[in-house]
């Protein structure tokens, strides 16, 4: 398939209704209040219970106990529930799905975690190098949902080799994962500067001048040194 059929395919992919979708198209607004976010928030348990558990967790940096959406929000920072959303309303914290690559979570989460610790080294916003830490690789996932037994096999050939992985991707979709996600989130209307940290996080840093991107690349040579 070309690159460009593919990416027309992926503008067009459903995000999940309710509260995830209702929230992003709410953070089209620059002047969404929060209470506003997080009465829409509140109604979606799931998402609710993900934003909380960050705010009370050590990426908060809070001393004291969150219990509420409006004062979540507030604490993790609009980038971060963005990131929340995004990836509620593409089905990646559905239980069920059997279309994400193996170990996806943990590095993401691992990922996500050390680029959130680089971010003040790299002039980055916390929650943004959190928020691009956990969907750097979200084209993998929509490339594995729209020709699994053709993403394993490219997985299964490449291992832990990911500059022959993209190759292959490239060879198979006209396109790689970093490319693809940054496609798929520019369609979902996030910041041009967080699409390009995505599209140029497997990129030689001394090339580019994004940050988000060397804080993303950074983020996972710390994470795969810690496995």
């Amino acid at each position: 398939m070309v690159a460009e059929r593919l990416i027309d395919e992926l503008r067009c992919i459903p995000m999940q209704p309710g509260s995830a979708q209702k929230v992003l198209l709410m953070l089209e607004d620059p002047d969404v209040g929060v209470d506003a976010l997080a009465r829409v928030i509140e109604t979606d348990p799931a998402l609710s219970a993900r934003i909380l558990g960050l705010a009370n967790s050590p990426f908060s940096g809070t001393t004291q106990s969150v219990s509420s959406a409006s004062r979540a929000v507030v604490v993790v920072g609009l980038a971060v529930v963005r990131a929340l959303a995004v990836s509620t309303a593409a089905g990646l914290f559905d239980a069920r799905t059997k279309q994400l690559p193996d170990g996806f979570w943990d590095h993401a989460v691992a990922g996500a975690a050390a680029a959130a610790a680089m971010a003040k080294h790299l002039d980055v916003p916390r929650g943004d190098a959190f928020s691009a830490g956990l969907l750097h690789d979200l084209g993998e996932v929509l490339l594995k949902r729209h020709a699994p037994e053709r993403y394993d096999a490219i997985i299964k050939t490449s291992g832990a080799d990911t500059s022959w992985r993209r190759l292959k991707e490239l060879n198979a979709f006209g396109g790689d994962h970093a490319e693809i996600g940054a496609v798929a989130l520019a369609s979902w209307q996030l910041p041009q500067g967080f699409v390009d940290g995505i599209r140029l996080h497997h990129t030689d840093p001394s090339t580019h001048d994004n940050p988000l991107a060397k804080c993303i690349l950074a983020g996972e040579v710390i994470a795969e040194s810690a496995d």
